[in-house]
C-alpha cells in the first residue's frame, strides 16, 4: 500500500471517528438525510458528471456494506 493511500485511509478513519458520535447520537432518519445532503454538496464540488458521481456513491456504499456484513474473523 502506498504512503499516499495510507495517509488517505488514516485521514478517513480520523474524520469518521469525529463524526461517528454525532451520527449515532441522532435519529437514523435525521442522520441519513444530513449525510445525503453532505454527499450532494460533495458531488457539486467535483468535476465529474452528476450521474458518474451518483454511480460512484452507490458502488462505494455497496462495497462498504459488504465489508461490514462479513462475520468477524473472516477475510
Amino acid at each position: 500500500m502506498s504512503e499516499e493511500l495510507k495517509a488517505h485511509n488514516a485521514a478517513v478513519e480520523k474524520m469518521f471517528q469525529q463524526i461517528k458520535p454525532i451520527v449515532e447520537g441522532n435519529d437514523c432518519n435525521v442522520a441519513l438525510h444530513t449525510l445525503l445532503i453532505t454527499l450532494a454538496a460533495c458531488g457539486s464540488q467535483t468535476d465529474m458528471p452528476t450521474e458518474h458521481f451518483k454511480a460512484l456513491v452507490v458502488q462505494e456504499l455497496d462495497r462498504l456494506m459488504l465489508v461490514h456484513a462479513k462475520p468477524e474473523g473472516t477475510a
